[in-house]
């Protein structure tokens, strides 16, 4: 999709013209959205699933049929975040029709952020009139007066990325959303995929001006902001250069567990950029900065397990294997010190990192650690999920779970059940 170019001031006046009043609740969406419906300017090639192996497509199966067990009274918000989770695995997976058909059972405002997002896939793919479609819909959503104020917002400032990446000017100035600054971070996001050389240093500026802001969401999403921009303008050296150094000093200044994803992704648009030694000192640094503490040990696999990533990828190849295997025997140390439900999230990204490496077989026994601790708490919330992310981590690595395993997680769906 070719670069649209945007001034700033049309993204401001994006960020800032809109307000919301607090409305009385109203259970059911009106007939009619407030908000001004974009109508398709040009027809386009329909939207569609990418071949997908059969065993990805029985994971995510098995995913949303467990998220969608969840009760949702009184489980709803994490019922919809679980669902929500497979919906951005299949985006990942280039399986947006299959995402459309899966939100369909989210039950509270997360169903207009899911809709959001698979405009934002469709757009990014250049399937305009389906994005506009779809983003229409999430708009009706933001208009149920039943959604507390900041949620109906947060739907429109989904939406409002979509219109961003459309350059639908027009359509950004009658949406005109009324965002906080953290907020307006995620709309500069937007802008970032598309802004072009002449109005980037206007755009770092305002990028710069957010992410010295003391409100860490704020920051990191002007973060993230940057980072794209290192990414898309990475053979820039000088604007490069400022880039790097804007973004590890801001995120240095927050919490290690934010600041970890923040660097690994600098780190990863190094190595898109084919630059490998600056991705070794970068991957070195982050190193070094994680050493600076004492990790309880649900922390400091999975924190590990994104080095091997890195290393792997970097082509320290014998580094990451290592890094690996002592990160399995550091869990099965410890594992008994770490509480069932927190279990599953410790060891999954390791299995992630033992496919990327292609060490399959510690993968299963990975995995194996995965399904069965997460199939130990007494009560089935945590069992629902743990089994539907476990089902979209193998989905998303490419993991052939054996007969045996397939058949075990499905009788842990089938057993899901009272007490919750």
């Amino acid at each position: 999709m070719d670069a649209i170019r945007f001034s700033q001031a049309t993204l401001l006046g994006l960020a800032l013209s809109i307000s919301i009043a607090c409305d009385q609740p109203s259970d059911a969406l009106p007939d009619k959205p407030e908000t001004p419906v974009a109508q398709p300017h040009q027809q386009d090639a329909a939207l569609t699933d990418k071949a997908i192996d059969p065993v990805r497509l029985a994971l995510l199966d098995l995913a949303i049929d467990t998220a969608n067990a969840m009760p949702a009274n009184p489980h709803v918000k994490d019922r919809s975040l679980k669902q929500r989770e497979v919906i951005d695995a299949c985006l990942k997976l280039d399986q947006p029709l299959l995402a459309e058909k899966y939100l369909q059972d989210i039950l509270n405002y997360e169903k207009g952020v899911a809709l959001a997002r698979v405009a934002k896939y469709a757009v990014e793919h250049g399937h305009n009139d389906h994005a506009l479609k779809l983003a229409n819909q999430a708009l009706v959503v933001s208009e149920n007066r039943a959604i507390e104020v900041w949620r109906r917002t947060r739907i429109r400032v989904e939406t409002g990325q979509v219109f961003v990446l459309l350059g639908d000017t027009e359509k950004s100035q009658e949406l005109g959303l009324h965002v906080d600054d953290f907020q307006r971070g995620r709309i500069e996001q937007a802008h970032s995929q598309v802004i072009e050389s002449d109005d980037l240093d206007a755009h770092i500026e305002s990028l710069d001006a957010l992410a010295g802001a003391e409100d860490m969401e704020m920051k990191r999403n002007a973060i993230e902001g940057l980072i794209v921009l290192h990414k898309r303008f990475y053979k820039d050296t000088q604007r490069r250069d400022r880039l790097e150094q804007l973004i590890f000093d801001y995120a240095s200044n927050l919490p290690i567990m934010v600041r970890v994803p923040l660097f690994k992704a600098t780190i990863e648009s190094a190595m898109e950029n084919g630059d490998q030694p600056r991705a070794v000192a970068m991957i070195d640094r982050l190193e070094a900065e994680i050493d600076k503490y004492n990790w309880q040990p649900r922390y400091k696999v999975p924190v590990e397990s994104e080095l091997v990533k890195l290393r792997f990828l970097a082509e320290d190849r014998d580094r990451a294997k290592q890094d690996a295997d002592a990160a399995l025997a550091h869990y099965e140390e410890h594992r008994e010190s770490i509480e069932t439900f927190w279990r599953g999230g410790a060891i999954r990204p390791l299995a992630e990192a033992y496919m990327i490496i292609g060490h399959h077989e510690s993968a299963a026994k990975a995995y194996e650690y995965a399904v069965s601790d997460g199939a130990i708490n007494p009560n089935a919330r945590p069992r629902c999920e743990d089994l539907s992310s476990t089902s979209v981590s193998m989905a998303l690595s490419g993991f052939q779970p054996s007969d045996e395993l397939m058949n075990r997680m499905r009788k842990e769906r089938e057993r899901l059940g009272p007490p919750w």
